[in-house]
C-alpha cells in the first residue's frame, strides 16, 4: 500500500473512502465513480469509409509526388527573366509549388519557376 492509500485507510475506517477506494479489512480495490460514455469514444466505420479514406490518402500523396517542383534552393541566386516585368536579380525565399519567392532589392516578386535561370 502506498501512503495515500494508508491515510484513506486511516480516515476511512474501513469504509469507502472519497476518492472512490473501498477499503475493507486491508484489502484496496479501485472501483471507478464513473463509466465512460460509448458515444465519446467514437462512431464506428464502414468498410467502405475506411477504403475511401485510404483511397484520398494514397491520391493525395500521388499528387503532391508528380506536382510540378521547383528545382532552385532557398538561397540560391537566380535571374529572373519574366517577358511583361522584365529581368529581376535576386536569391530564392520561399518556394511554393511551382511558384517562387526572389528577394530582390525592390522586395519579393513571386515567379513561375520555369522562368528563373542560375546566375552565373
Amino acid at each position: 500500500m502506498n501512503r495515500r492509500t494508508i491515510l484513506c485507510w486511516e480516515r476511512s475506517g474501513n469504509r469507502t473512502a472519497a476518492s472512490g477506494q473501498v477499503l475493507l479489512q486491508g484489502v484496496v480495490s479501485m472501483v471507478k465513480t464513473h463509466v465512460q460514455d460509448l458515444a465519446s469514444m467514437g462512431q464506428p466505420l464502414s468498410l467502405s469509409a475506411l477504403i475511401a479514406r485510404a483511397m484520398a490518402r494514397i491520391s493525395g500523396w500521388v499528387r503532391r509526388t508528380l506536382a510540378p517542383r521547383s528545382p532552385y534552393r532557398v538561397g540560391d541566386a537566380v535571374v529572373a527573366e519574366d517577358p511583361f516585368n522584365g529581368r529581376r536579380e535576386g536569391i530564392v525565399v520561399s518556394r511554393r509549388g511551382p511558384s517562387v519567392g526572389v528577394g530582390t532589392a525592390a522586395g519579393i516578386y513571386y515567379v513561375d519557376h520555369r522562368l528563373l535561370k542560375r546566375q552565373d
